[in-house]
């Protein structure tokens, strides 16, 4: 359930909807807004990767496309003004594996272990995370942790 709104959330913002330039960047990176018209959407290349981001008035979306090796790696992180956020209800935040695992809400995102256990999103069934999928969330978090403000993440 959980992807098909991070998909959904990306269209929205690649069709124009999205609210501002997208969340802050670092300057490390060569950064542009790659659909003509629309400044919804910012792109960073990084030696880790390309990250794309988008804002929205309660939630930034990312979506990293790794260098060769790795899968793809989504989030939508809702901001504490959130509906549900500011009460404590949830941590606000979803990543999503490439391959349809959504990492599990009890892992605290780091750069020094990979989370544990996933919802494989085809089966709704909880499972353990594969070496694969660790090292790419470990990856994507490296280059947020590196080049988005931890105030946008």
């Amino acid at each position: 359930m959980k992807k098909p709104m991070i998909i959904a959330g990306l269209l929205v913002a690649l069709s124009g909807c999205g609210t501002n330039a997208g969340p802050p960047v670092n300057s490390h990176g060569s950064c542009s807004h790659p659909f003509p018209g629309n400044t919804a959407v910012r792109a960073c290349v990084y030696a880790g990767g390309s990250l794309y981001s988008v804002s929205y008035r309660y939630e930034n979306q990312y979506y990293w496309h790794p260098p060769s090796g790795y899968f793809a790696v989504a989030e939508v992180f809702y901001k504490n003004n959130a509906p549900g956020r500011a009460a404590g209800a949830w941590k606000g935040r979803t990543i999503s594996v490439g391959d349809s695992c959504v990492i599990d809400e009890n892992w605290i995102p780091n750069t020094g272990s990979g989370p544990q256990d996933c919802m494989d999103s085809r089966t709704g069934e909880y499972r353990a995370s594969t070496g694969e999928e660790q090292r790419s969330v470990l990856k994507f978090w490296q280059t947020m942790t590196k080049y988005v403000p931890a105030s946008a993440r």
